[in-house]
């Protein structure tokens, strides 16, 4: 718990823009490999430095609203800086839940680029977690941003208007965070399944097979974010409470995204030699 004096801000930019450091380094190279080296730049790529491009705005609207003192206590904040430290989080909120749904899409979607028009089960398979994670995710982004009339009384209490009950943003974020681990799970546990029929070395095989079975440490964030959830909807002392959850939803959000673009890295250049 935080202390009177305590400033998280500091925790959350660190572990923030380190994650975007690594990403962006990696997404450099991804690029690189791909235009120079394997001379195609495939949907993925595009989609996934989509994703790249909405954590990156989400690690500076919370950069902003970390400068205007999110991360300490409400009370000792003057009323200048309140209202903005939380309106800067609550976008990023919005901009980030989109981020890493995208990446979870590029990755899907760079599956189907290895299967067969004859595996007709996984390509359903694979649109029916695209589908779900742009609907869910697309859905909860707009809820959190429209829950309240007008929207300014997302961030300012003071104004005249009403909000949704907030066990409304909690019982739909239960459901997007649980679908979200289920959607890990599959994404880290599918691509084993096509590696292995392909026409590579055994070794190439088992080496990508655990490559991209990493996938359940996005699970373990989603997980993280779930257990979390309630601390992201509380309306008293927000700045300092809802800091707690934000530390561990970037992060994990972060980290997704940085394995994500490993395994474009190391596993399409060498996969598509071999196939």
């Amino acid at each position: 718990m935080a202390t009177a004096g305590e400033n998280l801000g500091p925790v959350l930019l660190k572990s923030m823009w380190v994650g975007v450091a690594v990403v962006s380094a990696t997404m450099v190279i991804r690029f690189y490999v791909r235009a120079r080296l394997v001379a195609k730049i495939s949907p993925d790529d595009w989609i996934m430095l989509l994703a790249y491009a909405l954590i990156s705005t989400e690690s500076g609207l919370d950069t902003a609203a970390v400068h205007n003192g999110y991360g300490q206590h409400q009370w000792l904040l003057d009323e200048a800086h309140v209202s903005p430290a939380a309106k800067w989080n609550i976008i990023a909120q919005a901009v980030g839940i989109l981020g890493v749904a995208i990446a979870r899409i590029a990755f899907a979607t760079m599956l189907m680029e290895i299967l067969s028009p004859q595996q007709r089960v996984q390509r359903t398979f694979l649109w029916i977690i695209i589908t779900s994670q742009l609907l869910i995710n697309f859905s909860l982004s707009i809820l959190i941003l429209t829950q309240c009339r007008p929207t300014q009384k997302l961030w300012d209490k003071a104004v005249d208007g009403h909000c949704l009950p907030r066990e409304v943003q909690e019982y739909f974020g239960f459901m997007q965070g649980s679908t979200s681990a289920l959607t890990d799970l599959c994404l880290a546990a599918l691509p084993s399944t096509i590696i292995w029929k392909l026409n590579m070395k055994l070794s190439t095989r088992i080496s990508l097979s655990m490559v991209m079975g990493l996938g359940v440490f996005a699970m373990v964030g989603s997980i993280m974010r779930t257990i979390y959830l309630t601390r992201l909807t509380q309306v008293d002392d927000y700045t300092c409470k809802s800091n707690r959850a934000r530390e561990y939803s970037t992060e994990t959000a972060l980290d997704e995204t940085t394995y994500l673009v490993l395994w474009f890295k190391y596993v399409c250049p060498g996969m598509y030699s071999e196939i």
